[in-house]
């Protein structure tokens, strides 16, 4: 893939000797990683970025599941989810694979064009056996503000996520069966928006330090897997819910 803004979580460089120990004491859990790939990319052979395609990718290092997945729609005030289509999988098998899904916002409709206006401003997901090796594929329908009046139903997504001026850039975040989190945040781009983004993020677990440059971002604590996925999903809809929502 070409034109790829990669953006990567890399270890703190304090921690490198006792990680280096532990590894030695523990030669079993060596390159035992949590880790995800995400890709998102035009919909369409036009570069059309209005209804991205998003591929969610398991890429651990031993058996760790990705067990939640969320990304929010940055600028709130500007955009909104409308709909998703999908999800489809593959490698994963009959979409459906995983068992149970939360949905905040926009609507969670396989193969569904219609727009529902929701105004939705997280999309967060709970996987049931999303296991290494396998992917989830998927598109979002993102719309201006205007669409809910009955007017321009048509955005550049990538303006929703990031180069969007004083405005909150989109945040994803990836939970793990062993309790682990992965977070990443969008971006801003000196230059033209790119053609196509790729995150990679190891799951970290709640003891350690993620680090402070940019664009690597620290993790909320994440005290149990099940009780992660409630908190960590609820932490985003309430931190990316816009001003007049606040107000009412």
């Amino acid at each position: 893939m070409k034109n790829l803004d990669r953006q990567t979580f890399r270890q703190p460089r304090a921690a490198l000797p006792l990680v280096t120990a532990l590894l030695l004491l523990l030669p079993g859990l060596a390159g035992a990683t949590p880790f995800f790939q995400l890709d998102i990319e035009p919909g369409d052979m036009q570069g059309n970025f209005n209804v991205p395609r998003f591929t969610l990718r398991n890429i651990s290092t031993a058996s760790e599941e990705i067990v939640g997945f969320s990304i929010t729609i940055g600028d709130s005030d500007a955009c909104f989810f409308d709909f998703v289509a999908g999800p489809d999988s593959a490698p994963m098998g009959e979409p459906g694979h995983f068992s149970s899904e939360i949905r905040t916002g926009a609507r969670l409709a396989t193969g569904d064009r219609t727009n529902d206006r929701s105004g939705g401003d997280l999309i967060a997901w709970v996987f049931d056996d999303f296991q290494v090796s396998e992917a989830l594929v998927f598109q979002v329908d993102i719309d201006p503000m205007s669409a809910l009046d009955g007017g321009d139903q048509s955005v550049d997504a990538r303006y929703a996520f990031a180069n969007n001026g004083t405005a909150a850039n989109s945040a994803i975040q990836v939970l793990f069966s062993n309790g682990a989190s992965a977070r990443q945040v969008f971006q801003d781009s000196n230059d033209l928006p790119p053609k196509a983004f790729r995150f990679t993020g190891e799951g970290r677990l709640p003891v350690e330090s993620i680090g402070s440059l940019p664009p690597i971002q620290t993790a909320p604590p994440v005290p149990e897997p099940t009780a992660a996925l409630l908190f960590g999903f609820g932490f985003l809809a309430v931190a990316t819910r816009r001003p007049r929502d606040r107000a009412a």
